[in-house]
């Protein structure tokens, strides 16, 4: 299940840390409101949160929806 950690938006960008309790990874979700594009960047762990502040600073992992191995489905 995915969990939601730290969410925050500014301007029309809206950036979410999420955790999966299954692989008990981190990733952050970056999503563009205007475009609608969309990315998720899977840091290491102890660099978790500065991928959260800064997330056009680290390679996206996919484009949501492109990577298998990334479950964006939030917990209910």
């Amino acid at each position: 299940m995915i969990r939601i950690l730290h969410e925050r938006q500014s301007c029309d960008l809206h950036v979410r840390m999420l955790w999966n309790s299954k692989t008990d990874r981190v990733h952050v979700s970056v999503r563009d409101a205007v475009t609608g594009d969309e990315f998720i960047v899977v840091p290491e762990p102890a660099r978790a949160l500065d991928a959260f502040y800064h997330p056009f600073c680290f390679d996206a992992a996919a484009e949501v929806g492109g990577a298998p191995e990334v479950d964006t489905r939030l917990a209910a």
